[in-house]
């Protein structure tokens, strides 16, 4: 799973990036509920989709389509990815806990209520952007807590905030 290498960088540097973490078919699955919630916030305020057989395109492209018609849609697109089932399978993957107990072996984990979800980043976007955080400072949480994070999307500066 984890290597000591990995484990020094991580005490090191505060962050580890591990590829491939999930499998692509967790993700996949993950994405086509995305798709369909967007498809749904899409037919109940009558607005036509950009069209693409490419996930990673169609999320994207549709994402901005809803935040330029009304950006209280993408509230709506946030809050009901909370509750997909294929979120709450990653979310509760054993993987995570191992993870955590390497990386903060003398802290118990668990999963602080409802501090879990889909981050949405739109381009240049400014006045609703969230900054990088931990679980602390702004959900006062643990001290020893980790963030997860694993994009959905090939990511770029272009495409919002993340650094």
């Amino acid at each position: 799973m984890l290597k000591k290498k990995q484990i020094e960088f991580f005490k090191t540097n505060g962050y580890l990036v591990v590829s491939k973490f999930f499998d692509i078919k967790e993700l996949n699955y993950f994405k086509n509920e995305t798709i369909n919630l967007i498809s749904v916030i899409a037919k109940e305020h009558n607005i036509k989709l950009f069209k693409s057989n490419n996930q990673d395109v169609f999320i994207k492209k549709n994402i901005n389509l809803l935040a330029k018609k009304n950006r209280k849609y993408i509230s709506f697109f946030y809050d009901g990815c909370k509750q997909l089932p294929a979120l709450i399978n990653l979310i509760k993957k054993k993987q995570n806990f191992r993870i955590f107990k390497k990386l903060r072996p003398h802290s118990f984990p668990g999963i602080a209520g409802n501090s879990y979800g889909v981050r949405v980043d739109l381009p240049k976007e400014k006045k609703y952007e969230a900054q990088c955080h931990q679980e602390l400072p702004f959900q006062m949480r643990s001290m020893d807590g980790l963030v997860f994070w694993s994009p959905l999307t090939k990511i770029s500066e272009k495409y919002g905030y993340l650094k």
